[in-house]
């Protein structure tokens, strides 16, 4: 699977929050603007959202650039009920159109997506597949059927597994567990089915979850890699909670607007969305060795503990088969889920197999045996200069590293560049730890080290509260004599910081 940026023609992009789109309707013109919007931040966050990116690219190629997109890129604050005023916004036209996921619109007041996140039922992506180009996603569409929203077509996003501050393998680690819930009345009923404690939240869940008041979420192991890793490091590889599908929609009035033509643009790309979401490599390969060198750490959950899980959300399941409203997709959906049993599941990096980042996790995660002490480096400009590197990070500086029964935390006194050297940040003493810009534990064996930044050790040595959150770094490592030598062995994260210079011990 490529992670590449793709090229993406997304003309005339910008944020727009209401007011009328400039263009074409029955009358003609040459170019006819859509305002589209989405939650996401960005066209295709994974790398993986395949029909997503092809939609927009797709709009301006069949038209011959005769379709030209606004995108309100956020939409919403990526509040914890944007989504569903995405939603809203679609159907009161204040957007042209968008892709919001189905989990959205229960809560914005449209009924018949529900079984798509029936819990643990699509479980795999030769599913997901299979739903969005067969009868289940015909089923999904009609459900819009007489409402202000016109459904074009589903693409994929990513299954959804649990992140957690401790491993979920067994039925009773969720006991009590505040897990965060997504917008979705489903996801919320089953969250308590599995015996947590279901929490709303949007973009906030991090600091929820650094403040102590959280202690899950359900993420992509892609998006989850990336923004969750550090503080949610357990991942349960084997327990699919629900896929992420989204509806390329349409208000419905706008598209009724459009001559024979542009209607046929807009339909064309769509399904050249879908057919591109279908045919797309979704192995999650380079997304598990990238989550593991962000300190992630995967459980399986046996069998007998998949079948009791799924036993605890079989009520959430039946509650959707008895709303009328709901049951046809369901019977579409658990068809394919019968003929796509398996969950997808990584294979887990080496190193990587039990969960936590702290000084107690297990084997797996051993530290590494770099000797206690102090050591220091000395960054100048020149020399950041030799090895192709900008000074945009603030490299340059007196470096300190202090390691200490597997830990290790970073502090460092500025020289020719005050307020550059040192990250940018300020000097504040010579003070051990008075001035730690980064703390962790050091993971890994006898070449290889991973700086596994940790919240609880930063702030114990500096005090900082809710400290930031930084991936891990993964590099090899050599000691000879006093003379401690790290350099870059091909890992996804590295800290060029730590392989411009030597480090030497001095206590």
């Amino acid at each position: 699977m490529s992670k590449t940026a793709r090229g993406v023609a997304v003309l005339g992009v910008a944020v727009l929050l209401a007011g009328c789109a400039a263009g074409v309707d029955k009358a003609g013109s040459e170019t006819l603007t859509l305002r589209l919007a989405s939650i996401d931040g960005e066209l295709d966050p994974t790398g993986t959202q395949y029909g997503q990116a092809a939609f927009v690219e797709a709009l301006s190629g069949v038209s011959d650039g005769r379709l030209e997109v606004e995108i309100a890129w956020e939409y919403g604050e990526r509040r914890a009920d944007a989504e569903s005023d995405l939603v809203r916004a679609i159907a009161d036209g204040d957007l042209d159109g968008g892709w919001p996921s189905t989990r959205a619109f229960a809560a914005a007041g449209y009924s018949g997506m529900k079984a798509i996140e029936a819990p643990m039922t699509l479980t795999n992506y030769e599913a997901l597949s299979a739903v969005i180009d067969g009868p289940a996603g015909e089923q999904l569409l009609a459900a819009l059927d007489g409402t202000p929203i016109l459904g074009l077509g589903t693409t994929i996003s990513e299954l959804r597994r649990p992140f957690s501050t401790k491993p979920l393998a067994e039925p009773t680690d969720w006991d009590g567990v505040r897990f965060r819930s997504y917008n979705s009345p489903v996801q919320a009923d089953a969250i308590t089915a599995l015996g947590g404690e279901p929490v709303s939240a949007g973009i906030d869940w991090r600091e929820r979850v650094e403040a102590g008041a959280l202690d899950g979420a359900e993420l992509g192991l892609g998006i989850g890699s990336v923004v969750g890793g550090d503080v949610l490091p357990n991942v349960t590889a084997n327990v699919i909670l629900w896929p992420k599908l989204a509806v390329l929609s349409v208000n419905r009035e706008r598209f009724e607007s459009l001559s024979d033509e542009q209607r046929g643009w807009v339909e064309e790309a769509a399904h050249l969305a879908v057919a591109a979401a279908v045919d797309g490599d979704y192995d999650e390969a380079d997304f598990a060795e990238v989550a593991c060198s962000a300190g992630v750490r995967f459980v399986e959950a046996p069998a007998d503990a998949i079948a009791a899980l799924r036993e605890r959300v079989q009520p959430v399941i039946d509650a959707i088969a008895a709303d009328p409203a709901e049951r046809a997709l369901l019977d579409e959906v658990t068809k394919v889920a019968q003929q796509h049993p398996a969950p997808d599941a990584p294979v887990i990096p080496a190193g990587c197999g039990v969960g936590g980042s702290g000084p107690s996790s297990g084997e797996d995660v051993a530290f590494a045996p770099i000797p206690d002490g102090i050591y220091r480096t000395d960054v100048t400009l020149d020399e950041l200069n030799a090895a192709g590197l900008s000074n945009s990070q603030g490299y340059t500086g007196t470096w300190t590293m202090t390691v200490d029964a597997g830990t290790y935390a970073y502090t460092c006194r500025p020289n020719a560049l005050p307020g550059t050297d040192c990250g940018h940040v300020p000097y504040a003493s010579e003070t051990e730890y008075a001035n730690v810009l980064e703390a962790g534990y050091l993971h890994g064996d006898d070449r290889t080290v991973r700086f596994v930044y940790d919240a609880a050790v930063h702030d114990r040595l500096a005090g900082c509260g809710s400290c930031h959150s930084l991936p891990t770094k993964t590099v090899g490592w050599q000691l000879d004599g006093d003379t401690l030598t790290f350099s870059d062995i091909g890992e996804p994260v590295i800290d060029e910081l730590l392989v411009i210079e030597p480090w030497v011990r001095v206590g």
